[in-house]
């Protein structure tokens, strides 16, 4: 039975008064509770420090920029909801569900940039914890998993059917020990579909990111004018092993995948597409559908499709591995400057293709 924060607890949810008070008190109290629609004003941290399951009412931002359902306003910089196993140790346990938020953010301009918020979901030492139909209507930062041995392992982490506009980073699994999971990840200008907010995310959004995570499994997955739809990054607590990835479009980014300074990552990936922007930068989003930037990873890709790009894929180092089947590119070197379709530029590199005819440029 699910306590309803509303009859209960009585805060304000026109937004207009700071209710953070109130629903840290329901979430130390309570074990299952329900948060009806509104606007609830929250002006510190709301921490969540043992099991909980909080639900809401469906989020819809409709086409006049109403808001419905349930929505939490993140009133501050700071981050929005937290678990700190500093605090409370490793939690098992966590459910989020029909939940909206939204920040304070600057009226869009020339040279816009978002405030320096901090991530809407932070995350460190949790297990079986399910966030779903969650909607992040203008994050600088969405959610960020992570946790450090001996004092926390996170894993388990199940994240389906979320949304929203983001600036900086959508969703970042900084370390996690056990299978974590994306599914149905939308990341679309709801907020701003503006070209100076489309500008800075070109620049800066990393719409997926992923550190130290075992065994992973993502798809379902669209994004639009990312810097990078999906990064893989060297985590303090190490680096990503056997990611499965499918059904994933990376549309009018930069750069499709980025294995971004790291070795030895692991990848089994299949109907892949990634495009680039032409509209905005005069030519400079344009780049690759794939760039490794490290040593001895081993990537599978089937179907594979890269389009308007410089290089389609473009890896520097050295002893990677890259295995394409039923692979297709589609206009690169989109400014006929001269960039092979596949440029190799190290030693002892291995691209092998299956079912394709391409064009391999190596310099060492």
């Amino acid at each position: 039975m699910y306590t309803n924060f509303l009859t209960k607890y009585h805060p304000d949810n026109t937004g207009r008064t700071d209710v953070s008070n109130k629903l840290q008190e329901a979430i130390n109290n309570e074990r299952f509770l329900y948060i009806p629609a509104g606007i609830y004003r929250l002006d510190k941290t709301v921490q969540i420090n043992k099991p909980i399951s909080i639900k809401g009412d469906f989020p819809i931002y409709n086409v006049n920029k109403k808001k419905e359902g349930t929505w939490l306003h993140f009133n501050h910089n700071r981050k929005g909801i937290e678990h700190n196993a500093l605090r409370s140790g490793t939690i098992w346990g966590i459910e989020l569900k029909d939940l909206g938020f939204f920040r304070n953010q600057p009226t869009p301009r020339a040279n816009w940039q978002p405030n320096d918020a901090d991530y809407d979901l932070y995350l460190f030492g949790v297990s079986d914890t399910y966030l779903s139909r969650l909607f992040f209507l203008n994050a600088t930062k969405g959610i960020k998993v992570t946790s450090k041995l001996p004092i926390a392992a996170s894993g388990r982490v199940f994240i389906d059917d979320v949304k929203g506009h983001f600036f900086k980073e959508g969703i970042n699994i900084e370390s996690a020990y056990d299978v974590c999971r994306i599914s149905d990840f939308h990341a679309w200008p709801f907020w701003a579909d503006n070209r100076y907010v489309h500008e800075y995310t070109l620049n800066h959004l990393k719409a997926i990111r992923t550190g130290r995570n075992d065994n992973p499994m993502f798809e379902n997955i669209f994004t639009i004018f990312a810097h990078t739809g999906l990064e893989f990054y060297n985590a303090p607590e190490g680096i990503t092993s056997k990611l499965k990835l499918s059904n994933i479009d990376f549309d009018r980014g930069t750069i499709g995948i980025h294995v971004n300074n790291v070795n030895y990552v692991t990848c089994m990936a299949t109907a892949i597409s990634t495009q680039c922007e032409v509209e905005y930068g005069n030519g400079k989003y344009v780049q690759n559908g794939l760039r490794i930037d490290g040593d001895y990873n081993s990537l599978q890709l089937t179907s594979f499709e890269p389009r308007l790009t410089r290089n389609a894929i473009l890896v520097n180092g050295n002893s990677n591995q890259l295995y394409l089947a039923s692979y297709r590119s589609v206009a690169f070197d989109y400014y006929h400057e001269g960039y092979a379709e596949v440029q190799l530029n190290g030693k002892y590199n291995d691209v092998r293709a299956s079912g394709s005819l391409i064009q391999v440029v190596e310099k060492h």
